[in-house]
């Protein structure tokens, strides 16, 4: 019995807040939200809650069914006369209910008759056939709305809330049609019988589909734009950073190609960044990055380009290597020779060598 007071009490409060709607377009959300509410309010008791069972849930669906269909016709004829409802109107539309406060007086009434199958045949007549022939009332109420239905047809698919309409008027003709096939393909039984869960998710995916798929796509739109406009200005900082680094790289070599204090043996990067005003970090990294190699390896390549750059300027051998070594800023010999095989192929000896016979040659020519 609450649940009854509980779905009079909404019911009246439903009327009150209709009666104060002033426009169409009001009236057009209280109707997709009406629906949408007790749509979500079978699926919270399917799911979640199962306030009703067995029976009492079967006719509380079909019901709410019923009003689905029934209040989706006011929709309908908001949107093809353009005129606001009259609360009498929605008084009709809400009849549905009144099939489940009938099933609920005779649960009550013939409970014990109920539970022997005496008056089952009733109750199912209340739940296949008579909801199949309101279901027919209310498509047939809605060709009457849309006559001519040609020229209605194109004035509402012209609109979003129109197509939302003509949706909402093929979902109950679609349900009309499978539950009259199901019967002639499937079993008898099933003749008339609305598939209710079924009918209640379409209508559900319509209004959701019409009335707020495209605000989820702007929100998207919306993400994609932030997401391109952050990604662009990471782009323009990278690119501000790698044009820096360039530049700072450029700088580097020029310092190397203009000064020679780098043939210092106590030339290092700490020396190197002291005297150019750069953090030894930054420097490392855009050697790295450039030359692939670390800072160290980088300056002794710089001090053996300059050996083979001024290498034919030496004549001696053994005493010249040690000279070199010592004039390039290498701390040992070792370091050198290791540095120049490894740069040139050969050993210093070989190469200085080579050269000086070439020399001679070329002087005896």
């Amino acid at each position: 019995m609450s649940l009854l007071i509980i779905l009079t009490s909404l019911q009246f409060l439903t009327g009150i807040y209709f009666y104060h709607i002033n426009s169409l377009r009001e009236e057009r959300g209280f109707f997709l939200r009406f629906m949408m509410g007790i749509i979500l309010f079978v699926f919270i008791n399917h799911f979640l809650t199962s306030i009703f069972t067995g029976t009492d849930q079967q006719f509380i669906y079909s019901s709410v069914s019923l009003c689905v269909a029934s209040v989706s016709s006011l929709y309908i004829r908001n949107n093809s006369i353009e005129q606001q409802t009259s609360p009498y109107l929605l008084l009709i539309a809400l009849f549905p209910f009144v099939l489940f406060y009938v099933y609920y007086f005779l649960n009550l009434i013939f409970s014990e008759q109920l539970l022997r199958g005496e008056i089952f045949h009733l109750l199912d007549f209340f739940y296949h056939n008579f909801q199949t022939f309101l279901l027919m009332g209310s498509i047939a109420y809605d060709l009457f709305i849309l006559k001519p239905l040609s020229s209605k047809i194109r004035m509402l698919s012209s609109s979003l809330d129109g197509s939302l309409a003509l949706a909402l008027f093929a979902s109950k003709f679609c349900m009309l049609l499978v539950s009259i096939g199901s019967g002639f393909m499937y079993h008898f039984g099933y003749f008339f019988k609305i598939p209710n869960s079924l009918y209640l998710s379409l209508v559900f995916l319509l209004i959701f589909y019409f009335r707020f798929s495209y605000k989820i796509k702007a929100l998207i739109l919306q993400v994609r734009y932030a997401h391109d406009i952050h990604r662009s200005l990471e782009m323009k900082s990278v690119n501000e950073k790698l044009e820096k680094e360039k530049f700072i790289f450029q700088q580097i070599q020029q310092y190397f190609c203009h000064k020679l204090d780098y043939l210092d043996k106590e030339f290092d990067l700490h020396t190197f960044a002291s005297r150019t005003k750069l953090s030894k970090k930054e420097i490392e990294t855009i050697i790295r990055k450039e030359e692939n190699c670390s800072f160290a390896t980088f300056l002794k390549r710089k001090r053996i380009q300059y050996c083979m750059d001024h290498i034919e300027d030496f004549i001696g051998i053994e005493e010249t290597i040690y000279s070199l070594a010592s004039d390039l800023g290498f701390k040992s010999l070792s370091s050198f020779i290791h540095a120049f095989k490894k740069e040139v192929g050969c050993s210093p000896y070989i190469y200085l060598h080579n050269k000086r016979q070439n020399l001679v040659e070329l002087k005896g020519n």
